[in-house]
């Protein structure tokens, strides 16, 4: 009897412990809320599984054709030793603004330029008309390929907001919008000039981007598209003297739903000595500009606030050879004596040139040569070229699927959110 009882009780302990950890299982908040929400939308899409392996890696990027640039946005490695976020992030908003030629369209097209070498598409909306094909064949756009770029010139904002809308449910990889305040809606083209103004056509424009872009937001998070807008500064309408009198295009909206947003302003002009059949004599003239980029705001690195320079060559796109010098120079990998400028070569080998422009030019038809000058440079920037290497040469994998699939009725009803009354934009 002694026994029996002593093993019932033990029974009775094991079985009271299952009981206690199944309730405890079950009570769990977050478990019953998933799993009534499960049998409620009749689906799992909602949720999302955070993988720790992701903290140990990189996320999907295309380069913007600066290894500066790059660098700023979240080419520091973090506290892991791994970039965060080395160029334009995959499935996120980047806002480009600045004064004009401070680089925007040259800074989008070079991106364009690294997302078809790594196998996207892009698409290029430009609702300015202003891209030349001389520059964009230059920078090495494709323009006769419109199965890896297409340039959509739409003459409304309702056409435009049509064909991002598409062009982002089929899954290309990086939609640039140039400029985002530069689209006209449609309201206003039957209706006369006096009378447009009056109804604020710019708070139309950033009321329709309010609406848009939480929408934006959700489908490119799905098909991995990277949206690159460009804003121009403007001066301030109804200011008093008082704060700021300088606005963005496009409204409030591009600040708020934008993972990094990134400052232009050009503070100095390159020179260099070039013939003139005017003259007929070599004078000093304009070649490019030094630009400096802020970060303005960053939600995939620490580098929120922080500036770098990077040099812009007119007709040639982004200087990198340029960046690599002056970080040469500044790490002393570079000699520079007066305007006398020194490397050697890690086979001993000593090149010497007066002047900026003729030791860059050294480095021009000299690909290895400049390759080299790249590896002794990259250490000094704390990011390893292997680990570029291996995020761009990742294969792009897009979900597929009918919910990818866009219609008329679809993109109708985006359009038919977009109030033709809508009220002005807010005062800044």
């Amino acid at each position: 009897m002694g026994k029996s009882k002593k093993m019932t009780k033990k029974a009775t302990k094991k079985t009271t412990k299952k009981a206690t950890k199944k309730i405890t299982k079950q009570s769990n908040p977050l478990s019953q809320a998933k799993s009534l929400l499960q049998k409620a939308l009749k689906s799992t899409d909602w949720h999302t599984d955070l993988d720790p392996k992701s903290a140990r890696k990189s996320l999907e990027t295309f380069s913007t054709g600066s290894i500066v640039i790059n660098h700023l946005i979240g080419g520091k490695p973090n506290d892991r030793g791994i970039p965060p976020c080395p160029g334009v992030p995959k499935g996120r908003i980047l806002n480009l603004y600045g004064h004009e030629s401070s680089g925007k369209t040259t800074i989008a097209l070079q991106t364009s330029v690294e997302t078809i070498k790594a196998g996207g598409t892009v698409c290029y909306i430009d609702w300015e008309h202003e891209i030349v094909p001389d520059y964009a064949m230059e920078l090495g756009i494709p323009i006769g390929d419109e199965t890896k770029f297409m340039l959509c010139q739409p003459d409304t904002l309702d056409d435009g907001v049509a064909i991002l809308w598409t062009m982002a449910s089929a899954g290309v990889s990086l939609i640039v919008l140039d400029s985002v305040g530069a689209g006209v809606p449609k309201a206003y083209f039957n209706k006369p000039i006096a009378e447009t103004a009056e109804q604020a056509r710019l708070g139309l424009n950033a009321a329709v981007w309010s609406q848009f872009l939480p929408k934006l937001k959700g489908r490119i998070a799905t098909t991995k598209t990277a949206v690159l807008g460009i804003s121009q500064t403007r001066a301030a309408i109804n200011t008093t003297g008082y704060g700021e009198t300088i606005t963005v295009q496009g409204g409030w909206a591009w600040k708020f739903y934008s993972a990094v947003r990134m400052k232009l302003k050009k503070i100095a002009t390159e020179k260099a000595s070039e013939y003139s059949p005017l003259t007929n004599k070599h004078d000093n003239r304009v070649v490019g500009a030094k630009i400096r980029v802020k970060l303005d705001k960053c939600k995939v690195s620490r580098q929120q606030g922080n500036e770098e320079d990077v040099y812009i060559r007119w007709g040639y796109g982004v200087d990198d050879l340029r960046s690599l010098i002056e970080i040469g120079v500044a790490h002393r990998l570079v000699r520079k004596d007066g305007s006398w400028f020194t490397w050697v070569t890690p086979d001993g080998e000593e090149i010497r040139y007066q002047g900026m422009e003729n030791f860059r030019g050294f480095f021009v038809e000299r690909a290895e040569i400049r390759k080299t000058l790249e590896r002794q440079v990259r250490p000094y920037m704390t990011v390893r070229s292997s680990d570029h290497e291996d995020i761009m040469d990742e294969e792009e994998v897009f979900v597929g699927g009918s919910d990818l699939k866009t219609n008329d009725a679809e993109i109708q009803d985006i359009l038919a959110s977009i109030s033709t009354e809508a009220p002005p934009e807010e005062p800044k």
